[in-house]
């Protein structure tokens, strides 16, 4: 199982992609955790620009998780959610399908 680390309140990024794949979509969820649907600020080439977008709105899951698909995940208040607060955060697919299917990992928060 992926265990990836943070420091409590840490900035934190994770690239959300599927490169190929069957026809059915997944719905990412980061226990815990809210990010911007589109956290890209203006700028010469806005997708290379990541940040706070005062337009984006807030998500717990990514929807339409499908193959060639990409996606940030920037939690709006860091690594711990708006707390800050240490544990252990499930990532996984939402559908019941996709957990037994290998489709989820572990956020541990220091």
């Amino acid at each position: 199982t992926p265990v990836f680390t943070a420091t409590a309140g840490q900035d934190l990024y994770m690239r959300l992609l599927m490169p190929t794949g069957s026809g059915r979509g997944t719905t990412f969820t980061l226990h815990g955790h809210v990010w911007q649907r589109d956290p890209y600020l203006a700028g010469a080439v806005p997708s290379q620009t990541i940040g706070d977008n005062p337009l984006g709105m807030a998500l717990g899951q990514q929807e339409s998780v499908t193959p060639a698909a990409h996606f940030d995940i920037v939690p709006l208040n860091g690594a711990g959610g708006a707390g800050a607060i240490p544990g252990d955060y499930l990532y996984r697919d939402s559908g019941s399908f996709g957990t037994t299917s290998g489709l989820w990992g572990i956020l541990r928060v220091e």
